[in-house]
């Protein structure tokens, strides 16, 4: 979920607050932003409990690295792309290992919506590589910009669209021929 302009210059006010050890601006600054990574992490892993870990892990990581934030107002970007890697380095961890890391697929449907649409998205999804997924989450859930987008995942914008374009063609064929079964 994107963030308000007004939300954004209150978290770039927080970080100051936080290098210099201020828990209070911590604690607001995580209220601010942990709906916005778990909703992410939750899209990602497709679990609701492995969301919880990844969005804990995230947070900590980005405690232990508050001073090398360089855009103070892509407070968020910057987070997502802490759980982005995070998540990345777990799925090439467990698949050099040959485990599955979504063994409990559907394992808790409170934690979205569960409307029959939900579901179905969130089957497609996970026919997508973690890259693709995260990419389709950003632009087309959380309604972030090419440009955005492309920040956190570390892509040309150019290249964001061509990947999206992709995407998008792929989730179309997957969706028709879930209807057509």
């Amino acid at each position: 979920m994107k963030l308000t302009a007004e939300q954004k210059t209150e978290l770039a006010v927080l970080i100051p607050r936080i290098k210099k050890g201020d828990s209070e601006a911590l604690s607001k600054f995580i209220k601010l932003t942990q709906t916005s990574v778990f909703r992410f992490c939750f899209f990602l892993s497709k679990n609701r409990e492995q969301a919880d870990e990844f969005c804990q892990e995230t947070f900590l990581k980005a405690m232990d690295n508050f001073k090398n934030i360089e855009n103070e107002k892509s407070a968020l970007d910057w987070l997502l792309k802490i759980a982005k890697n995070l998540f990345l380095d777990q799925y090439r961890s467990a698949k050099r290992q040959n485990e599955i890391l979504n063994e409990n697929f559907y394992k808790d449907e409170t934690a979205i919506e569960s409307s029959e649409t939900s579901i179905e998205v969130r089957q497609i999804l996970s026919h997508f590589d973690p890259d693709d997924r995260s990419l389709l989450i950003l632009v087309d859930l959380d309604n972030y910009t090419y440009s955005e987008a492309a920040s956190i995942m570390d892509l040309s914008e150019d290249a964001v669209r061509s990947r999206i374009h992709r995407i998008r063609q792929n989730f179309q064929k997957i969706l028709m021929s879930c209807e057509t079964k």
